[in-house]
């Protein structure tokens, strides 16, 4: 399913939250089956990915525009990380590099943040595997720097990814 068709699905639910069928949008998608791709929406009712064999992929994300920068990693909305049965969490950059933690990392190593887009968890650099295309995975990424320092909040972000 495309970006537009995810976004037209909720576009189409009403304001109590409900589609055509009377399901909520957490119903919707509920039940995992190993063989379809199923639609995963933020907390804002945008399209963010989709469930794949019991993983959540996001595909065609660009790092220079969504890829956190202090702390250094990725985000996801914290009710990602509560899917019943997800087994973690792989990103696909639209170079074509794969970006994958299980959900136990998640658990050990998320930091929680709000940054104006809800309740989300991030997941500092050093602890994905990094996969690039006709290469073998790196695991785990090395850390690059900010190129300013950052602010007192990003810093006690980054400390917590560094502490841990």
């Amino acid at each position: 399913m495309d970006n537009d068709n995810a976004a037209g699905r909720y576009e189409r639910l009403s304001g109590s939250g409900h589609d055509s069928s009377g399901k909520q949008p957490s119903q919707m998608h509920s039940r995992t089956n190993v063989h379809t791709s199923q639609p995963v929406w933020t907390h804002s009712r945008k399209y963010a990915g989709s469930l794949e064999d019991g993983w959540l992929v996001k595909r065609g994300l660009r790092p220079e525009v969504h890829m956190m920068r202090a702390p250094r990693g990725w985000a996801t909305d914290a009710a990602h990380l509560a899917i019943h049965g997800l087994r973690g969490v792989r990103i696909v950059t639209v170079d074509g590099v794969e970006w994958t933690a299980s959900i136990e990392t998640w658990q050990r190593y998320g930091v929680p943040i709000n940054r104006g887009h809800g309740p989300q968890v991030v997941l500092c650099e050093r602890y994905w595997t990094v996969r690039r295309p006709g290469l073998p995975p790196i695991a785990p990424a090395l850390s690059v720097q900010p190129d300013r320092p950052p602010s007192p909040q990003a810093a006690q972000l980054a400390l917590a990814c560094e502490v841990r």
